[in-house]
């Protein structure tokens, strides 16, 4: 039996900075994850003015690359730092649900992204992967990839804390409520 797609329209939001070895790979993984998966998504690459060929690499791949969702490339005009890149990304994101990648180095099975997707139809509005190394846990060679989900459901308020108060996360996975863009989530400057 045929796989069923999700109808839910989901965004990818890709920081980048100065990933030109790893831009290629990392594409590779998430859009044949989203074109397996999916029936409609999209796939926001943030360039936080990389230096090298970051960009010119991930063009290379789009022209390359049949059927490709929408990819939308933003280029910050100086370094702005993660945050700063990710928010701008996240303001442009008009998926249902809203996938963050932090780094385009790819230490993961790609079936967690489908695993991030599936806790959060559970219910939860943030859920989160993060290496068990970035928490501080030593774990064996073998296992060094392993990651720990973590979802959470919270209220908008709430979720505005726990943006600016979040250890280093692999991935994220947001779901917007209805009728709510993400810009509304944050505190006015």
């Amino acid at each position: 039996m045929k796989n069923m797609k999700q109808k839910n329209f989901v965004s990818c939001v890709v920081y980048m900075h100065n990933d030109e070895s790893k831009i290629i790979p990392f594409m590779s993984t998430v859009h044949e994850v989203m074109k397996e998966q999916f029936e409609n998504y999209e796939i926001i690459c943030v360039d936080d003015a990389s230096i090298d060929d970051t960009v010119e690499e991930l063009q290379k791949y789009i022209a390359q690359t049949e059927k490709i969702a929408s990819v939308s490339l933003v280029r910050m005009s100086y370094y702005q730092g993660q945050e700063a890149a990710m928010n701008a990304g996240r303001d442009l994101a008009v998926g249902d649900f809203v996938f963050e990648f932090d780094s385009s180095t790819v230490d993961y099975a790609p079936e967690l992204i489908m695993e991030l997707y599936e806790k959060s139809l559970e219910g939860f509005d943030v859920v989160a992967a993060v290496p068990k190394v970035k928490l501080g846990i030593m774990a064996k060679p073998s296992t060094r990839m392993m990651t720990t989900l973590q979802a959470m459901t919270i209220s908008p308020m709430a979720l505005v804390r726990f943006m600016t108060t979040m250890p280093a996360v692999a991935m994220m996975a947001w779901v917007m409520p209805e009728g709510m863009p993400m810009r509304r989530m944050r505190p006015a400057m």
